[in-house]
């Protein structure tokens, strides 16, 4: 019985190698990921300033509207910042040498797919370009419940279809842009920067949980944004001017209480007039001494 069983052992072995080894006949390149679509090969590259461009005055009127990219054109790009630190949702954050852009898509988890500094060979045509209250995204079509147009997001298998991951992630590429003051220009919205932020209120914190209410129902001096009340809004000080910290009730930092002085690191978004800094994660956060 004993000859039997170790006979049946070595069959099975034999015939998984001999299985394995058709495999092995094929070179397999390293970035031949198991997501994204490894068909796509590098051609017809423009900037995302080009790609702003393209479409002149399209974002006007706080930007609601949008048009298909029918145009057979790439961005090459690195991946500025993802939800690793669950303060950014269904979304990322691509930059090149000229600027950054936000690309929506519907799926969480998107930081184990496609890590912050992730080198990505985006094509472009089929995707539509537009903004979402003035800031500019690629997605799909989407009309909210005020009948105003807007990019809003994707789904994964449509996006699978339309990037590459063609090199190693590297955060070092595309360092903060530093600014002393929010500059009103549309090729910041997107940019990966790093600003001075005063706040006059420390007894409060980034987001509170939203069942932190009082007992008459109401959420005090927080401001609640976005589906489901998920989240806060404070105004900061950069310089005299005012900016919008956008923080999500799930954030990793939502409990932090807000420093009088601080420098943050984050995507500078807009909606409508309003300039906001998106934190990335509790890194992007360093206080000042005073």
């Amino acid at each position: 019985m004993r000859k039997i069983s170790y006979l049946f052992a070595v069959a099975v072995v034999t015939f998984l190698a001999s299985c394995m080894n058709k495999d092995w006949d094929t070179p397999v390149s390293p970035l031949d990921t198991p997501v994204g679509n490894n068909t796509i090969t590098e051609r017809n590259v423009i900037t995302v300033a080009q790609l702003k461009a393209m479409f002149p005055n399209l974002l006007q009127n706080n930007g609601y509207a949008y048009k298909e990219i029918t145009d057979d054109v790439q961005l090459k790009v690195r991946v500025t910042g993802t939800d690793d630190g669950s303060n950014i949702y269904k979304q990322f954050c691509v930059q090149d040498a000229t600027g950054g852009i936000i690309i929506s898509v519907n799926q969480n988890g998107l930081h184990g797919i496609m890590p912050t500094g992730s080198l990505l060979l985006i094509d472009l045509k089929g995707l539509t370009y537009g903004g979402y209250a003035g800031q500019p995204q690629i997605g799909v079509p989407f009309k909210d419940d005020e009948g105003r147009l807007n990019v809003g997001r994707m789904d994964k298998y449509l996006w699978n279809q339309h990037f590459r991951i063609i090199g190693a992630a590297d955060e070092t590429v595309f360092p903060p842009v530093e600014f002393s003051s929010i500059v009103n220009d549309l090729n910041n919205c997107g940019q990966l920067v790093t600003i001075p932020v005063t706040f006059r209120d420390t007894t409060m914190m980034f987001a509170p949980d939203y069942d932190m209410v009082t007992a008459d129902g109401t959420v005090g001096k927080y401001t609640y944004r976005g589906d489901a009340h998920n989240y806060v809004h404070h105004e900061g000080e950069v310089m005299g001017k005012k900016v919008i910290i956008r923080t999500s009730t799930y954030a990793h930092f939502a409990s932090y209480k807000l420093p009088a002085k601080c420098r943050l690191t984050g995507i500078a978004t807009r909606y409508d007039s309003d300039w906001q800094l998106q934190i990335r994660r509790p890194s992007d956060i360093e206080i000042i001494d005073n």
